[in-house]
């Protein structure tokens, strides 16, 4: 399968899940207090003196709206209409128009000049892309030296194959959808294939490591019932990438 394939049916994928993605455990936030803990954690990581964020696989704006509430210009871009249609949504009732846009646009070739933004942050987007180690080359691309690239994303490596299986089919019966066998193939981090930090790490670049821990727990308890979120295995970090001046 060719990479224009492959991200076809990625589209296709996510413009159907958007229907219902913020309902899934997990993805949308579900109350005040989930939203004050992400409220509290971008605080910690979002560099000081930050003006201009490009949300790279933006999906319904998890990411996008947070960051526009606490002042900052946000681009968001995504290769599925049907989510981007959802955070455009989102942005329109927030009233926060007058700082976010978006793109229907490629992760791993944003079409963004060369060091235009202070971050590129993105969330949960690593096991979508085919390419994880050029995206993040793409990202850093389009970072202003002395920004950041932020990923926040979780070691699924780690949970054990019949929780991530379980997980998996869950979210296909819900769904009525799922990504296909050839496509999962060319997904070197789906499923917990490969460990993120293999395709982050690289020379030259100061690399923080910021857990998620508070954020962890606190969905451990709230989505007791799903064996996947309160798995004590599932741990997620925000891997914060340097670029040089």
């Amino acid at each position: 399968m060719d990479d224009k394939k492959l991200k076809e049916e990625v589209a296709r994928y996510w413009n159907q899940g958007s229907k219902d993605y913020d309902s899934h455990d997990g993805h949308g936030l579900k109350g005040q207090d989930e939203k004050d803990l992400w409220m509290k954690f971008l605080e910690k990581i979002i560099p000081v003196g930050t003006k201009d964020i490009l949300d790279v696989g933006c999906g319904t704006g998890f990411l996008t709206l947070l960051l526009a509430e606490q002042g900052y210009n946000v681009k968001g871009i995504d290769l599925s209409e049907g989510m981007q249609a959802d955070a455009k949504r989102k942005v329109i009732e927030g009233g926060f128009e007058d700082r976010v846009s978006f793109e229907i646009c490629d992760a791993e070739n944003t079409n963004e000049p060369d060091d235009k933004y202070d971050v590129v942050i993105n969330r949960h987007l690593l096991w979508t892309l085919p390419h994880p180690y050029e995206a993040i080359d793409e990202w850093l691309r389009v970072t202003k030296p002395g920004g950041s690239v932020i990923i926040i994303d979780g070691d699924w490596y780690n949970i054990s194959p019949n929780l991530k299986k379980e997980n998996r089919q869950n979210d296909e019966e819900k769904n009525d959808h799922s990504y296909s066998e050839e496509l999962i193939s060319n997904l070197p981090l789906h499923s917990g294939k490969g460990k993120p930090f293999d395709y982050i790490d690289r020379k030259g670049y100061e690399i923080t490591i910021v857990s998620l821990e508070d954020i962890d727990s606190f969905e451990r308890i709230k989505y007791v019932d799903n064996e996947f979120l309160s798995s004590e295995k599932y741990r997620r970090e925000a891997y914060i990438i340097k670029k040089p001046l």
